[in-house]
């Protein structure tokens, strides 16, 4: 290690070392671990691939190409994904703590399901379908539930819900 060399490892480190500084004065140890919590996973499919993503808890996601997923680091405290895409989500019960996957438009919420959401920033709508159990959509103030076989379709410009009985289309 020359002198050199000691210098940037420093000016790296300079900056996160205060940050976390002032975290732990101004806010103490809770929002330290807060923000740690807030790092986490993620993960993006090729265009073209589907992939299969085991989550902490047991549940499956099966996300398709140009997909992306992202969950933190503390996922079995607070089970929330944040889905751009579409992805097939095989979620494992836990009455205590919900699961959420959330889109730019929309959270859905469970507790154990199968269900798709089709989330795609090139189209102007948001499709949840269901498959198995029951979920919330909420969007905003506004809350719907489904139960097989319904699809909830989302207007991006509307802001209007549909409720739609389906065959699996989705």
């Amino acid at each position: 290690f020359d002198k050199r060399m000691s210098v940037r490892v420093g000016a790296v480190l300079l900056p996160v070392m205060m940050a976390v500084s002032v975290l732990l004065v101004r806010f103490g140890p809770e929002a330290l671990k807060e923000n740690i919590a807030l790092v986490g996973t993620d993960i993006e499919v090729a265009q073209g691939d589907f992939r299969q993503i085991l989550l902490p808890d047991g549940s499956l996601i099966i996300a398709k190409g140009g997909s992306r997923i992202t969950y933190a680091n503390d996922f079995l405290q607070h089970r929330e994904v944040f889905l751009k895409g579409e992805a097939f989500f095989k979620v494992q019960k836990n009455k205590e703590v919900p699961f959420l996957v959330k889109t730019r438009y929309l959270t859905v919420e469970v507790t154990g399901t199968e269900f798709n959401v089709q989330a795609l920033s090139e189209v102007d709508k948001t499709f949840v379908s269901l498959v198995e159990g029951s979920v919330n959509v909420s969007v905003g103030k506004n809350k719907e539930s489904l139960l097989p076989p319904q699809e909830l379709e989302l207007d991006h410009g509307t802001g209007k819900m549909q409720l739609i009985t389906t065959e699996g289309n989705h």
